[in-house]
């Protein structure tokens, strides 16, 4: 689940980019936890949380500390068949970077929008800061990842069909 989705509040409109999102920790629990020959797919513990938003803390670990980084992505623990997609060229840590940066641009969108509602309960105006919010998550929708960023990064053509 997208670390959006996660957070305390009321949960923010669905955009495709969370599904990408979605799409991208599927593939690290794949990369993490997966025994190829076993046909066994284990659990990154970090994120088996009672809370949703106790996951989201984790994952956010993840996308912007490396030692979290560092434990789930074990090089000892990845799999043979996994461990080219630790190499920072491979399409999976450009994913990650990319999610990286969206995360790190979170806390911007978060402190705006709280000036926004001490700004309405003072009953100011919120016009620049309504702005604000729709620039920063314009940037964090089509900058750092569309559909069409995703698949270039992965490497594949893009089919409209």
């Amino acid at each position: 689940m997208a670390l959006d989705l996660l957070r305390t509040g009321a949960p923010p409109p669905h955009k495709y980019r969370h599904d990408l999102e979605s799409f991208f920790y599927i593939y690290i629990t794949f990369a993490a936890v997966y025994d190829p020959p076993k046909r066994y797919l284990g659990k990154i513990m970090q994120w088996q949380q009672e809370s949703l938003i106790a996951i989201g803390h984790e994952k956010h670990d993840f996308l912007v500390n490396v030692q979290t980084f560092d434990q789930i992505l074990n090089r000892k623990i990845v799999h043979d068949e996994f461990k080219p997609l630790l190499d920072q060229s491979s399409f999976l840590m450009a994913l990650h970077d990319a999610f990286g940066t969206i995360e790190t641009l979170a806390p911007q969108v978060s402190h705006s929008v709280y000036q926004r509602t001490m700004a309405i309960r003072r009953g100011w105006p919120t016009a620049k800061l309504d702005a604000k919010i729709m620039k920063m998550e314009k940037e964090r929708d089509e900058h750092w990842m569309t559909y069409s960023k995703f698949i270039e990064i992965l490497k594949e053509p893009e089919d409209m069909e």
